[in-house]
């Protein structure tokens, strides 16, 4: 069976019919195989998000570096992402990105409102003036291009953390950064995450494991997100103020709601 294609035109009218439009600010997570053979491979997809938004919209990627060897530098301008995929790969290699310091939750933003990673003091990853507040405060979009929660929707660790969620706890991680001025500063990173423990037996220990497309079933069911079929799986499309406070209604009610119990645990 031949992998379907998708023209640039097919996937500009396929984004707007997810609900992206001139001005929207949007924080794209995404898995473009499930796209099928792209006219002019990833381009394509940039090209088109950036018409979809127009000039007074703004496109942000993931470009975390999570796992980084003990002592090594972080520098924002010239640090690559780390495992983020072709289209942060992409952003990065053709430049013209706004990035925030954060060493270990960073984002790329190109458009009208990039300047608000320059706002981000990056000594937070998860938790107040963190890069995910930013985008909740100042009204971005969530697209899932080709993924579903679970697979890909990072914003629900900030969720976690404004819930306080009792599987995850407040952890302070140093890391060194090279700064604006060239002067590398050992910086603590405030982060919450898995106690340590969970980290234990290549992860293996964990007690339990995340389960967001919970939230992606109630904002379906609640008609709060607009979902389209691609050649391989879908994506969808919400307000992140309407996607948290979804979520955060659903961790008042159940404080775990977003993970299940990890069955397989030692």
């Amino acid at each position: 069976m031949p992998i379907p294609k998708t023209s640039d035109a097919e996937l500009i009218d396929y984004l707007r019919s997810l609900g992206l439009c001139e001005g929207h600010h949007v924080l794209v997570h995404s898995r473009l195989l499930s796209l099928g053979v792209l006219e002019r491979g990833v381009a394509s997809v940039f090209d088109a998000l950036v018409a979809a938004v127009g000039d007074t919209g703004t496109v942000c990627v993931p470009a975390f570096n999570l796992y980084m060897p003990e002592g090594f530098v972080f520098d924002p301008a010239s640090t690559p992402p780390q495992g983020m995929g072709s289209l942060t790969n992409f952003v990065w290699d053709r430049g013209g990105w706004t990035r925030s310091a954060c060493p270990i939750n960073s984002h790329l933003c190109i458009g009208a409102k990039a300047h608000l990673m320059n706002d981000v003091s990056g000594t937070v990853s998860l938790g107040e003036g963190c890069d995910f507040q930013q985008f909740l405060d100042h009204g971005f979009h969530l697209l899932m291009l080709g993924l579903t929660y679970n697979e890909g929707a990072s914003y629900m660790h900030y969720v976690e953390y404004c819930a306080r969620s009792p599987y995850r706890t407040t952890l302070q991680l140093p890391r060194k950064r090279r700064d604006a001025d060239g002067v590398v500063r050992d910086v603590w990173v405030d982060y919450y995450g898995r106690p340590s423990a969970d980290m234990d037996d290549n992860n293996r220990r964990r007690a339990y494991l995340e389960n967001y497309n919970a939230v992606e079933k109630v904002l379906t069911d609640r008609k709060l997100l607009t979902r389209r079929d691609c050649a391989f799986g879908y994506s969808t499309y919400a307000a992140i103020r309407t996607v948290h406070d979804t979520a955060m209604e659903m961790l008042r009610e159940d404080p775990y709601a977003m993970v299940l119990e990890n069955r397989e645990e030692p």
